[in-house]
Formats: structure tokens, C-alpha cells, sequence
């Protein structure tokens, strides 16, 4: 039994990749990931022709915008990673 691909891939590389990314995920029929260049979050999702185009929202988490995202990855480096999950399920829990 083949198992389906995963829903959401997440990199976080603070260098500059030697190895092309976008058309391995694409491959494995990820249709989102979210990439973190140690600056910037974005989620970007494949189309159906293989593109992938950035966007503000999340496709496995519709209702979660990147900027709080960014808010919560950003407050874990910062100032501790217990920290922001603290913060990120206060958060969560008041929505």
C-alpha cells in the first residue's frame, strides 16, 4: 500500500541551499511548505501545473495566517522556544 505524500513540509535553513527544493517537494506531491530563511516565513503551495506560489495563509491550517506564525517563530528565537509554545497555546485557546 502506497502512502499518500505528506500534507505540509516545513525548512528552515539559514543558508543558501545548494540543492534546488521546490521541484523535490513537488515530486513527493507536498502541496505546501513553509520555508523560514532565518528573516522571512512564507507558505508556499504547488498548483496543479507543479507552480508554486506564495501565500499568506496555510492550505493544512486555513485559519492560521503567517504573520502569526512568523509571530510565535520569531518570539521562540527571541527569547525560548517553551516560551513561544506558552504563548502560541494561550493564543490558540483565546481564538
Amino acid at each position: 500500500m502506497r502512502e499518500p505524500p505528506p500534507d505540509l513540509a516545513v525548512e528552515i535553513d539559514n543558508s543558501r541551499p545548494d540543492v534546488a527544493r521546490e521541484p523535490i517537494y513537488a515530486a513527493l506531491g507536498v502541496r505546501e511548505f513553509w520555508r523560514y530563511d532565518g528573516e522571512r516565513l512564507e507558505s508556499l503551495h504547488r498548483s496543479a501545473k507543479g507552480e508554486s506560489m506564495s501565500s499568506p495563509t496555510s492550505l493544512a491550517f486555513p485559519t492560521l495566517a503567517m504573520t502569526d506564525v512568523a509571530r510565535f517563530l520569531e518570539q521562540g528565537l527571541r527569547e525560548s522556544q517553551s516560551a513561544a509554545i506558552r504563548a502560541l497555546v494561550e493564543w490558540l485557546r483565546s481564538r
